[in-house]
C-alpha cells in the first residue's frame, strides 16, 4: 500500500477482467472518506475510483463520486471530469453519525461500471473513452483492487468486509480480504 498526502492505500495485485468488489466499512468522525478501487495496474495506478466521502456543510451528507486515474499521481492522474461528467450523487443517510457501516459495490464488466450503494444501484455508465487531459483513454478491462482512506488527519478505516466476485462462467472464484488501513 501507499501513504502519500493524508491518503493511505491497500491494494491486491490479483488480476480479474469481469468482476464485482463489494466493501463493508465506516470512517470515523475524524476521517474525510473512504474509496473502492478496481481493474487497478499495480505498477502505473490506472484505475476506476467509487469515493465516498462526506459533505463538510450541513447536513453532512454522503456523496458518491466515480472517476478515472491513468496513474498513481495525485492529482495530476485525474483531470476533473467524472465518468459520464456525473455530478457526485448524494446519498441521504447518516447526516448525524457518519461511523456506521455501509456497502459499497462495484461492478466491472466490458466497458460498463456499475454502483451499489448499500444494495441500491446508483450508477452504470460505459466508459467511451473517457478523456485524460482532452486525451482519449481506452477503457481499463482488468485489474485488481484498491482501497482507500483520505483524511486531514489521523484517522483508522475499518474494514469488516471485502468480498471480489469473478463474473461469467467462472463465477465460482472469489476473494476474500480484510484489510485495515490508516492515515
Amino acid at each position: 500500500g501507499n501513504i502519500t498526502n493524508n491518503h493511505a492505500d491497500v491494494y491486491v495485485t490479483n488480476s480479474w477482467t469481469d468482476y464485482s468488489v463489494e466493501v463493508r466499512a465506516s470512517v470515523p468522525i475524524n476521517g474525510y472518506g473512504w474509496a473502492v478501487c478496481g481493474r487497478l495496474n499495480p505498477v502505473t495506478g490506472a484505475r476506476y475510483e467509487v469515493f465516498l466521502y462526506a459533505n463538510f456543510s450541513p447536513p453532512q451528507q454522503w456523496r458518491l463520486k466515480l472517476s478515472k486515474h491513468v496513474s498513481w499521481d495525485r492529482p495530476a492522474s485525474w483531470d476533473g471530469i467524472n465518468l459520464a461528467n456525473q455530478t457526485d450523487f448524494p446519498l441521504i443517510v447518516d447526516t448525524v453519525d457518519r461511523t456506521n457501516l455501509h456497502v459499497v459495490k462495484v461492478t466491472f464488466q466490458g466497458n460498463n461500471i456499475k454502483v451499489d450503494f448499500d444494495g441500491v444501484e446508483r450508477m452504470s455508465v460505459d466508459d467511451d473513452n473517457f478523456p485524460h487531459n482532452g486525451t482519449p483513454v481506452p477503457p481499463f478491462l482488468s485489474g485488481g483492487i484498491l482501497l482507500g482512506i483520505y483524511s486531514t488527519n489521523n484517522a483508522v478505516l475499518s474494514f469488516e468486509d471485502v468480498l471480489v466476485r469473478q463474473l461469467g462462467p467462472t463465477a465460482d472464484n472469489q476473494v476474500v480480504v480484510t484489510p485495515e488501513a490508516t492515515a
